[in-house]
Parts: C-alpha cells; sequence; structure tokens
C-alpha cells in the first residue's frame, strides 16, 4: 500500500543504489522504519513546492536530521523522498 502513496522517482538515498535494491529493503537493512513513521507522523509544512516534515527543514539551514517530502501529482500529494540531511561529499 506505500507504494501506491509514492512517486514513480521516489528518493530514499543520495547515491546509485546497488541493482534491485528496492526502498523497502534499504529501510530495512538500515534500521530506518522507526524514524520513518516519527518524521511522517509531524505537521508537514510548505517548502517551495513541497510540502515538508519536519518543520525544520522549512525553517533551519543547519537541520541535518531524516526529511520526508511530498509534492502534487496529477492533484493528489505523493511521497517524493525520505532522505537525511545533506548528499555525502563524493
Amino acid at each position: 500500500m506505500l507504494a501506491s502513496l509514492m512517486t514513480a522517482d521516489f528518493g530514499y538515498r543520495w547515491d546509485t543504489p546497488p541493482a534491485g535494491e528496492s526502498v523497502f529493503q534499504y529501510w530495512s537493512m538500515n534500521d530506518v522504519w522507526p524514524t520513518l513513521e516519527g518524521i511522517v507522523g509531524q505537521k508537514f509544512v510548505p517548502n517551495g513546492t513541497y510540502m515538508v516534515a519536519p518543520a525544520q527543514v522549512a525553517t533551519s539551514r543547519s537541520y541535518q536530521g531524516y526529511r520526508a517530502g511530498m509534492r502534487l501529482e496529477r492533484g493528489s500529494w505523493k511521497f517524493a523522498y525520505f532522505v537525511t540531511g545533506e548528499a555525502p561529499a563524493q
């Protein structure tokens, strides 16, 4: 069911995932589910063309924790990304 609420280009990591890896496998392997639950349970606020949570994403440039974003797609809000802070240095 969660997959039906996500955009086709859903972002869950900054680097290129290994072939065959799914977002759900990644979340399970990295024990991200509890963090995801905590973030999506917070109030989403506007930030550009997205609605984001937690609110610190929109109000504090120094916030580096996980963040979720939704965007309007064909008249429905879709889950577009769930990533942590800034992209790691390459």
